[in-house]
């Protein structure tokens, strides 16, 4: 699996994408990003950006079909969308845990049974 070496704890506070067709797993975390670029990437499965200073995370927003763990947890997010989660059909691990979420918009999500089937199944 491709991995740019020894990118997680460190004091970085950007990142530019490189030969990013290659790479499937990338460990920023325990660093100090505060943003992250959209076109960061294409071909991740795992992204852990984990421990870092993000108030928002765009890269959501791009398509990103392979990415099946994420681990944004311990960072500043304040708000989350989870239309997100349509861009990440792969998704098996997500962590958003120990943010500063204040809000969770689902407005725009036509159900978020088929979001979370795990929840739509423990309704019934």
């Amino acid at each position: 699996m491709a991995a740019i070496p020894e990118s997680h704890h460190n004091q970085l506070t950007d990142i530019v994408a490189g030969n990013k067709n290659e790479l499937l797993l990338l460990d920023l975390s325990h660093n100090k990003l505060t943003s992250l670029h959209n076109d960061l990437f294409p071909n991740l499965n795992t992204l852990l950006i984990n421990n870092n200073l993000l108030s928002e995370i765009k890269i959501f927003y791009s398509n990103f079909c392979n990415v099946q763990t994420l681990n944004a947890a311990n960072n500043q997010l304040k708000y989350i969308n989870l239309d997100f989660l349509t861009y990440l059909p792969s998704i098996k691990s997500l962590r958003l845990d120990n943010n500063k979420i204040t809000h969770i918009d689902t407005n725009n999500t036509s159900d978020i049974g088929t979001l979370f089937p795990i929840i739509k199944q423990s309704k019934t």
